[in-house]
């Protein structure tokens, strides 16, 4: 699945032979929260486990961060 975005994508990579898939939030500019989509995605998708690792780019050498994920509930 992929969302195009005016400044993004959000995309989902699934492998359900492993039980496992990818999203991937990609982002420019400073008027989209990349966090926000990814909160979102894993409260409706609900994994048993996640991971999570943002890559900055455009800055310079690339730099890995471990990001603060969040529990949000869904109304």
């Amino acid at each position: 699945m992929l969302v195009l975005l005016s400044e993004s994508h959000l995309s989902i990579h699934t492998y359900p032979e492993r039980g496992f898939a990818a999203l991937d939030c990609y982002t420019c500019g400073e008027t989209v929260d990349p966090q926000l989509a990814i909160d979102y995605m894993l409260a409706v998708l609900k994994p048993k486990q996640a991971y999570a690792k943002k890559l900055v780019r455009g800055m310079g050498e690339l730099q890995v961060e471990e990001p603060k994920m969040k529990q949000i509930e869904l109304v």
